[in-house]
């Protein structure tokens, strides 16, 4: 019980500063789109921004993965895998940056972008700066530095802001004679951020030798190049659905409208990702470290109940107080609110297919994780195509639900091939089923007064964390004194 206390701890502390940054996030945008009036030009700063996710999942080569994998397998030869995963990604990004600076006009050209080449050139930059601090960032989470991970990425966030005003209302009254630089400006401020984290990262973490074993780098590669494919064609798997409604709708049902209401309450969803991903920062050194333990099994389990548990949480806090957040959003997107709880479900499924396809990558079967994936993307794709154009945006919320859960049982099945875990699917199952339950009754028994549905909904959501720990003979006190001694430390 022990590491999973210190598993829920680092959870909290990664938390911290992936709840800032999504929360600056959502205070920029309103900077944004009042300081940039023509909707165009912002547009092109969210392209741009899409492909960036993209080419770090590429450039990284799945390096950071097979960072934990081969620091706790060669646990005397840390410093060498720290090295050539580092000298690898500094020469393939160079490379990289290298072709973007000079070769921009064919970038512009093949993918039908902005013809202003600085918005290429900054973003080559701004990757290679950030392919360079993933493993650096890799090794602080490895050796459970989790406070001086969350502070380096806090200070990251807070020089890019810092510039963002800076350069947005500072510099122009200083120097009114400068031309404008429109957006230009959210890149530069973003890539004095990524340098200025680059070195605080080395600074801390430590800065690697220039060299490469070649011995590693070839278990290495055939370790990490199956996560690249499986990490794009799970990139794809999460923007086809808004391709489809885009492509496979008739003009005359309004797909861009359709889109527009679709990606708005897709984001009132996201808070589902943002756990997953906070419990990804602290799971995987977690599992790495663990695995070579006899018990490892038994907390493999817990770890997924458990976390299977607050997903479900997460899901009651958006359904059951959908009324509050609604107002995320303007009112002429309400419409589509109905959709929340089928795409918070598929991030729920999201979050389980993580701990399932740990094991993949747990015991060297990573090319597992590229079948699941490919397999779950045509699924997907067979789904869309006859579903979406007759049932519009909806359609493409249960493709993605049921896509996930279609890859969740496929990575069970495999990995029960690996190991043997002692998944609890009847305890799973329960709070699963009474989660769902629970919505579904606050929904018959919906009032017209909202401080009344607030009312009842709250009791149900307090039932269901109170049945939860009664079952697990869980002490709320015991919860609050761990918590103290831990912010004491």
């Amino acid at each position: 019980m022990g590491n999973l206390k210190k598993l829920a701890g680092h959870t909290l502390i990664y938390g911290l500063s992936s709840l800032l940054a999504r929360f600056i996030n959502y205070l920029m945008n309103p900077i944004y789109t009042n300081y940039f009036k023509n909707p165009s030009e912002y547009a092109i700063y969210s392209e741009f921004y899409i492909y960036i996710p993209i080419l770090l999942t590429i450039l990284t080569l799945g390096l950071e993965t097979g960072y934990f994998r081969f620091s706790n397998k060669y646990t005397e030869e840390k410093e060498k895998v720290y090295s050539t995963t580092f000298t690898f990604l500094l020469i393939t990004s160079s490379l990289f940056v290298l072709y973007t600076t000079f070769g921009y006009e064919g970038i512009i050209n093949g993918l039908d972008l902005s013809p202003n080449r600085w918005y290429v050139i900054l973003t080559g930059w701004i990757v290679f700066f950030d392919v360079l601090c993933a493993i650096p960032f890799v090794r602080l989470r490895n050796e459970n530095k989790a406070s001086t991970f969350v502070i380096l990425k806090t200070v990251n966030i807070l020089i890019n802001v810092l510039f963002n005003l800076i350069l947005l209302f500072v510099v122009p009254k200083l120097f009114p004679s400068l031309p404008r630089m429109g957006i230009l400006v959210i890149f530069i401020a973003n890539l004095i951020a990524s340098v200025a984290t680059l070195f605080l990262v080395i600074r801390y973490a430590g800065f690697p030798r220039l060299r490469i074993s070649k011995p590693l780098m070839k278990e290495l590669a055939i370790y990490s190049i199956p996560l690249v494919i499986s990490g794009l064609a799970g990139q794809i798997n999460d923007l086809l659905d808004r391709y489809s409604i885009k492509y496979l709708l008739p003009e005359s049902s309004k797909p861009m409208f359709q889109l527009g209401i679709y990606t708005s309450n897709l984001k009132l969803a996201i808070v589902l990702t943002l756990f997953t991903q906070m419990f990804r920062y602290a799971a995987e050194p977690f599992f790495f470290n663990n695995v070579k333990k006899e018990d490892s099994g038994k907390t493999y389990a817990d770890v997924f109940k458990y976390f299977s548990v607050f997903g479900m949480i997460i899901f009651l806090l958006v359904t059951l107080y959908i009324d509050i957040f609604q107002y995320l959003e303007g009112s002429n997107y309400r419409e589509g609110l109905f959709i929340v709880p089928v795409l918070l479900l598929s991030y729920y499924f999201v979050g389980l297919l993580y701990n399932l396809q740990i094991i993949f990558k747990l015991h060297d079967k990573t090319r597992r994780t590229v079948d699941v994936t490919v397999a779950g993307l045509v699924l997907l794709i067979i789904f869309n195509i006859f579903m979406v154009p007759r049932f519009g945006y909806q359609a493409a919320a249960w493709g993605r639900l049921v896509s996930f859960i279609f890859m969740c049982v496929v990575s069970y099945w495999f990995g029960k091939k690996i190991i043997s875990i002692p998944y609890d699917f009847k305890n799973i199952a329960f709070y699963f089923l009474l989660g769902l339950g629970i919505y579904f009754l606050s929904v018959v028994i919906r009032q017209d007064s909202i401080f009344l549905r607030l009312t009842i909904n709250s009791l149900l959501f307090g039932g269901y964390i109170f049945i939860f720990m009664y079952h697990e003979r869980i002490n709320p006190l015991a919860i609050v004194k761990s918590v103290l001694k831990w912010k004491s430390r």
